[in-house]
């Protein structure tokens, strides 16, 4: 399927959508950032509280536990991130929709 390009005044390409489909991907973005919120914030929990209590740093397992929190939580806040850049990508006029 071929989209529709039209020219813009600083000599870029830009898709022919319509404002639904605009619609659907940002709220698409939106339930990215919040699903990374989610993400982010329930991990990084988990990791400071293995990092708070001394009990629990002393068995290795729960100390793997919060490696593997720390790093799912950083991938969680990666999705915040990339889930607003789009948006404000898409709102712009800039990003480009694979419709």
């Amino acid at each position: 399927m071929s989209q529709l390009l039209r020219n813009r005044s600083d000599g870029q390409l830009e898709q022919n959508v319509s404002q639904s489909q605009i619609d659907e991907f940002l709220t698409s973005y939106v339930i990215y950032g919040v699903e990374g919120l989610v993400l982010g914030v329930s991990n990084l929990l988990i990791a400071f509280v293995v990092l708070l209590y001394s009990d629990l740093r002393v068995q290795k397992e729960y100390v793997i536990v919060a490696g593997q929190s720390f790093a799912n939580g950083l991938q969680g806040l990666a999705f915040v991130a990339a889930g607003i850049g789009r948006s404000s990508l898409i709102n712009a006029g800039n990003g480009t929709l694979f419709a």
